[in-house]
């Protein structure tokens, strides 16, 4: 059997005070034998007991370390939730923002397409104007030149005629060529003027007595 030792002894051979040994012993957080009211230990009992305690305390301390560092990836995954609700209500706001700025982008793509679809007929508007302006500016010269020639002929076989009346006539010709379809055939000279138009008279003369 051990050596028991008193409270003094025990307590230099832990390295501890006396009164810590004591009130541990009477709170039963270490083991003792009770001799009237002497306290007596166990020494090899006392330091497994303190050994076995420290592991328990050692433990608890783990225990709470975790319970920290629990609490804390809590708190985290509380704020993690927060951003998230938020981030969900900022979601729902920009949805239907995006889908009007989808519906503002096509409609402005539409509008661009027309917009070069007018262009482009303008383009070709023009061109086609161009066109028909030096088409109908050759026709006018055409006309122009045919109908100087007939007036010409129509002076030399009929030298009566009023040089005025035929001037006039004239300028009604070119006008007619600026508002008429005009084709090469030289019967449109005198369809473009009045049947009893002097010079539609004169032209018609001429032509029958060139035998046309």
């Amino acid at each position: 059997m051990n050596r028991l030792l008193n409270a003094q002894q025990i307590a230099v051979k832990l390295r501890v005070p006396s009164h810590w040994v004591i009130e541990e012993a009477k709170a039963e957080r270490i083991p003792c034998l009770r001799a009237g009211e002497a306290l007596l230990f166990d020494a090899k009992a006392v330091q497994a007991a303190m050994g076995e305690r420290a592991a328990i305390l050692q433990q608890d301390g783990k225990l709470r370390s975790l319970e920290k560092e629990l609490a804390s990836v809590n708190r985290a995954h509380r704020a993690i939730e927060r951003k998230m609700a938020k981030l969900e209500t900022e979601h729902d706001e920009l949805v239907p923002r995006v889908a009007r700025a989808d519906i503002i982008l096509e409609e402005r793509a539409g509008l661009e397409r027309q917009l070069q679809g007018a262009k482009n007929n303008a383009e070709m508007e023009k061109r086609s104007r161009e066109s028909l302006s030096i088409y109908q500016g050759r026709k006018v010269g055409f006309y122009r030149n045919m109908l100087r020639s007939l007036i010409g002929a129509c002076r030399a076989q009929h030298q009566g005629q009023d040089a005025e009346a035929i001037a006039i006539a004239l300028r009604e010709f070119e006008e007619r060529c600026h508002t008429y379809d005009l084709d090469d055939h030289q019967a449109w000279a005198v369809e473009a003027l009045p049947d009893d138009h002097p010079l539609a008279v004169t032209a018609v003369k001429c032509g029958g007595s060139d035998g046309t």
